[in-house]
């Protein structure tokens, strides 16, 4: 029987997506926060307060560790 999982998701690479103003070319970013898929500024904006957590969790987990 598998329980369910709780906590923040796994932080995973993806890219933060911008298209240039000048030729319209995509430009993607690597990326390391919690929304965990490629994506916007703006959906990562609308994640920020969810993503605030996942990184003062991240944070504070390291410095326990001693990182």
């Amino acid at each position: 029987m598998d329980l369910p999982v709780s906590g923040p998701p796994l932080i995973t690479d993806h890219s933060e997506i911008y298209v240039s103003r000048a030729t319209g070319e995509t430009i993607r970013v690597r990326c390391r926060c919690a929304v965990g898929h490629d994506h916007t500024f703006a959906e990562w904006m609308d994640a920020a307060p969810e993503q605030e957590l996942h990184w003062a969790q991240a944070r504070l987990r390291d410095r326990l560790r001693g990182r």
